[in-house]
């Protein structure tokens, strides 16, 4: 799916933005005299209160520069019918060619998606798993397809859950480093102060395809559960990325590249009403018991 552009240096995401647009085409059509319930709700990630035990520290040093490639992505459940829930998504796809040069940018999106609602399950979970999915692709085929020339780093925002070892060796086989990094875990303590004040990891476990390690990425930056299929990856991550706040720059670029506006959010709504959906309100339980409440500030 991608191909290397050598002078731009962009990977090109024609097939990825042709299958979007078919399962728009699909969700759209799939609307017309359709009744779908509008949600207006959080999508926060949870909370966690756990308090893990950290073992031995190592530090992490400057390592060999490599490509970075960052993925993030953003989704926001719409609405929902009878048997579909309905979100818009988009994705933020950031390369860098090394620490000095300037990021490019590619932003896919947004899309509508109309994905089938499973009996126990929310609007939340629903959208992390569409999240995961639409990632999880383009991690594979940059793993699998991509014409890369040199040793690079895929960052993705979040955990390694489901990378199959399978995927781990052709990665190594392509010079590739897959690095997982999440800002709200249970991996990490709550209290930043119980790791080092400086670069240094600690192992909190491993799996045939990759470790999981509490990493604190630069001096008084933010502790990170990183999911690293090569624990060299965290050295040559220093030395190819800005690091902000203990947060790399490319992966915090992919963030915003992906993020959806809230007018971005209204036309969707307005899409799936000129298609032919009847979009009504859910019930507001709260506001019908104690009615609308204008206050300033």
């Amino acid at each position: 799916m991608f191909k290397l552009n050598q002078k731009l240096n962009l990977p090109v995401t024609l097939k990825l933005i042709n299958n979007l647009n078919k399962i728009t085409e699909l969700s759209l059509s799939d609307v017309d005299g359709r009744r779908l319930v509008v949600i207006d709700d959080d999508n926060s990630e949870p909370a966690y209160s756990n308090h893990p035990r950290l073992q031995v520290f190592k530090d992490i040093n400057p390592g060999s520069e490599a490509r970075v490639i960052a993925v993030d992505s953003s989704a926001i459940p719409m609405a929902y019918s009878e048997r579909k829930w309905f979100l818009i998504a988009s994705l933020g796809l950031i390369t860098r060619d090394g620490k000095s040069s300037p990021p490019s940018i590619i932003r896919l999106g947004p899309y509508i998606l109309g994905i089938e609602r499973r009996e126990d399950e929310d609007h939340q979970v629903a959208t992390r798993s569409l999240r995961e999915h639409l990632e999880s692709s383009v991690i594979r085929d940059t793993i699998y397809e991509a014409e890369l020339t040199k040793h690079t780093l895929l960052l993705v925002d979040g955990s390694l859950n489901g990378f199959a070892g399978m995927d781990c060796v052709v990665a190594a086989g392509h010079d590739i480093t897959v690095l997982g990094i999440s800002k709200t875990t249970k991996f990490v303590p709550s209290d930043p102060w119980a790791m080092p004040n400086k670069p240094t990891y600690s192992i909190m476990g491993s799996t045939e395809c990759y470790h999981t390690v509490a990493a604190r990425l630069s001096y008084g930056g933010v502790p990170l559960r990183i999911d690293a299929t090569n624990l060299e990856g965290l050295s040559s991550l220093l030395s190819s990325d800005t690091i902000l706040r203990g947060y790399p720059d490319t992966l915090r670029i992919a963030h915003y590249a992906s993020l959806i506006s809230t007018s971005e959010e209204a036309a969707a709504k307005a899409m799936l009403s000129v298609h032919g959906a009847f979009l009504d309100r859910s019930v507001d339980r709260r506001r019908m018991l104690l009615g609308v409440l204008k206050v300033r500030g």
